[in-house]
């Protein structure tokens, strides 16, 4: 039997893995009941010893001592007791309860919280999406990190639910109005009936990917729900195997990088792909065939990987490399920052560098900037947790700039190791995709992308395996010096810097751009690449200080594609009415070939602005155009401040609707001052049509804007309100 590993995942009421084969003919299962997953705990050899005897009174398939590498780069080998739990749910349960009677500090345990999926093809030596054959054991056929492979014809279906509710917003009370699968739509006044036919035609269907709009936070809970309410659950089968319901992962809100997010339950389909598309981040930015890159390399099931972030993607790489050298994965990682006099703090917290930019309009400007900056100097300078700061290499000649550390000269740590293949492979994808060489190289190169942004802070993140700051410290010290010395080097060519932010410079002057980046590059040690000229760029002032603020700005290349970043059309929360509006200004600009034609077009999309302004007080806006968004925080109860989260909250708390913190509200402000919730504001979900907006709040919003785009030319919000006052008058 030949075909592709299209899903693995563990069966944990039969204790067996279970393997979908996508064959030219269709779809195989393929169940291993001889796999059993065990886990290793180290400490004292007395203490081990007691554990043992503890555990000759356990159900457990076996007990044993073996000689295993513990600490990454080394081939020290240390006793472990090497347990394996009868049942694949007893394995995290039979972990807590060792680790409780080493008091949380007497031992240390490995290969505990592996996902299964990732640790049976690790060890069967295969990967998700690989075509490969079976005869007694699975025989690869491909190369995991090959950049031309086949994939099997994947047959697509969309689904989703509309309901019978007193209002726009769905809940899981109300009864089903329609189902749709595909092209076909599943209607009726029976839900029982409706339900079975939905499972019926997924089964005739057989589609190997479903995509959904909210399948994990509202979809598929909705339909299990009801399935459970007309006591059809057990014949209410969507996937290619049945099982018990349940979501993979309970829904969660968490606190990153100073905001409150929100991750929902997860569902997953057996033997098929299940996409969120609203809630799939790698989804959204790769496609399906980046997410299947993606799965091949992190050995991680296209549909689990869809459902992680790029950080998680590149903790199981590393995972699996320190698997490939021979080394378990320690679980609970207690790996403490060393200590720090407040002098030493100063010199190594400091980030990464910035120049701040020029504020104003500048003409014939070169963006270079360096290919994947700090995946790059982890790969260069052999940055890694057990290179940083080793205890073979104390008198080191590498040393971090500025901070000192001493990086291991012996040996080539595990990030460099993992990243450098990732770092590789993107530039080949990036290439093929600028070519039009391969019709999904953009995806794989977009995915990528991702994982080498995020490499970089989970060398700093306390939960990260192989986490560990002094890492992170040195990363940006290596940063800093680059661009001080690109900077330099721009210099002795002629060149003025007017903007530089961690990996690109904005530089103007006469100088040889190909002269200048084959320097940097040539210095460095790390690829440069010319972003391009700019006709002209707008670099723009900080919101709250008369400073350069540090990535808002908006320009036009030579080629007469713009690049705008921090301004309102990029931004998720900005009204469609702005972003229009914005839009509108920004194409009377893109007409610009100097810095002179952009000054004389500033009339003309002041023009645009008033239109935009005569709009909102005739009235003449659609109601979706207004609608703003907003991240909750907190609980309703928790807000001592009437603001318009609050009025938001109140009003879905009357139509019996939880929020939790992380999730995004919808609304039109109706009455900004008012401080009645309804009068304040309308959820999106409960508009109706005929509601009055707030016209001088959404006319602020429009000046702000304005604001935004003309205000290193002195067009201030003030001035520009009082012209379009002027206009009213």
């Amino acid at each position: 039997m030949r075909g592709w590993l299209f899903d693995v995942y563990p069966d944990y009421d039969k204790n067996r893995m279970v393997c979908w084969l996508k064959t030219e003919s269709g779809v195989d299962k393929i169940v291993d009941a001889d796999y059993f997953p065990n886990f290793y705990v180290h400490g004292e050899k007395r203490r081990l010893k007691e554990i043992e005897d503890w555990l000759g009174s356990v159900p457990v398939r076996d007990v044993s001592f073996e000689r295993r590498k513990l600490r990454l780069g080394s081939q020290e080998l240390f006793d472990v007791l090497s347990v394996t739990p009868a049942t694949y749910s007893d394995l995290r349960y039979l972990a807590g309860e060792i680790d409780s009677r080493g008091r949380y500090r007497d031992f240390t345990l490995y290969n505990v919280d592996i996902r299964l999926s990732q640790r049976y093809t690790m060890e069967k030596g295969v990967f998700p999406m690989a075509f490969l054959e079976i005869v007694r054991d699975f025989i690869l056929l491909d190369e995991q990190w090959a950049i031309h492979y086949d994939i099997p014809r994947l047959s697509q279906v969309e689904m989703g639910v509309r309901v019978r509710g007193r209002s726009k917003i769905k809940r899981f009370s109300d009864s089903i109005h329609s189902i749709k699968l595909g092209d076909r739509i599943v209607r009726g006044r029976d839900e029982r009936e409706m339900l079975l036919e939905l499972a019926q035609r997924m089964g005739m269907v057989d589609p190997d990917v479903v995509l959904t709009r909210n399948g994990d936070s509202f979809l598929f809970p909705y339909l299990y729900g009801r399935a459970a309410e007309n006591d059809v659950l057990e014949e209410f089968q969507l996937g290619r195997e049945a099982s018990l319901v349940s979501p993979r992962r309970e829904g969660k809100s968490y606190f990153s990088y100073g905001r409150i997010l929100y991750r929902p339950p997860k569902y997953t389909l057996r033997g098929r792909i299940h996409i969120d598309t609203g809630g799939s981040f790698l989804h959204m930015e790769s496609g399906l065939y980046g997410l299947i890159d993606l799965a091949r390399i992190s050995n991680i099931p296209p549909q689990e990987i869809a459902k992680l972030s790029p950080g998680t993607a590149v903790s199981a790489m590393q995972v699996n490399q320190a698997m490939r050298d021979g080394h378990p994965v320690m679980w609970k990682k207690n790996l403490p920052e060393e200590f720090k006099t407040a002098k030493e703090l100063l010199v190594c917290d400091k980030g990464g560098f910035i120049f701040e930019p020029k504020v104003g309009l500048h003409e014939n400007v070169l963006e270079i900037d360096f290919t994947s900056l700090y995946p790059s100097i982890m790969v260069r300078f052999n940055i890694s947790p057990e290179t940083v700061l080793c205890e073979c290499c104390p008198d080191s000649n590498h040393r971090v700039p500025e901070i000192g550390y001493h990086v291991c000269e012996k040996k080539i740590g595990l990030i460099p190791r993992v990243l450098s293949p990732v770092i590789r492979r993107r530039m080949v994808f990036k290439r093929l995709a600028k070519e039009k060489r391969e019709e999904r190289a953009k995806e794989k190169s977009d995915i990528l992308k991702w994982l080498l942004v995020c490499s970089f802070g989970y060398t700093g993140y306390r939960n990260a395996r192989y986490g560990k700051i002094e890492c992170h410290e040195s990363i940006t010290a290596y940063g800093r010096e680059i661009l001080l010395k690109s900077a330099e080097i721009a210099d002795q060519h002629g060149f003025e810097v007017l903007h530089g932010i961690v990996d690109s410079l904005w530089l103007k002057g006469e100088g040889d751009e190909q002269k200048l980046i084959e320097h940097v590059s040539g210095h460095i040690g790390i690829p440069v690449e010319r972003e391009g000229v700019y006709k002209w760029i707008v670099f723009l002032p900080c919101k709250t200080f008369d400073v350069g603020a540090m990535n808002r700005y908006y320009g036009m290349f030579e080629d007469g594609k713009m690049k705008i970043r921090g301004i309102e059309a990029r931004r998720h929360d900005t009204c469609e009415l702005v972003k229009r509006a914005q839009m509108e200004m920004l194409d009377v600009f893109a007409k610009a070939e100097s810095v002179k034609e952009f000054k004389e077009n500033v009339p003309e999309a002041l023009e645009v602005l008033r239109k935009w302004v005569k709009r909102v007080r005739k009235e003449d806006i659609d109601l979706e155009d207004l609608i703003l968004t907003l991240r909750i925080s907190k609980s309703l109860k928790e807000y001592s401040v009437f603001n318009n989260q609050v009025a938001a909250l109140i009003q879905l708390k009357e139509e019996d609707v939880e929020v939790h913190p992380g999730e995004v509200i919808r609304f039109v402000l109706l009455d900004s001052e008012s401080k009645i919730a309804d009068e304040r504001l309308r959820v999106a979900d409960l508009l109706e049509g005929g509601e009055t907006y707030d016209k001088e709040k959404y006319i602020e919003l429009l000046c702000r804007m304005g604001e935004t785009l003309l205000q290193p030319l002195d067009y201030n919000r003030k001035r520009i309100a009082g012209l379009m006052a002027e206009d009213q008058a």
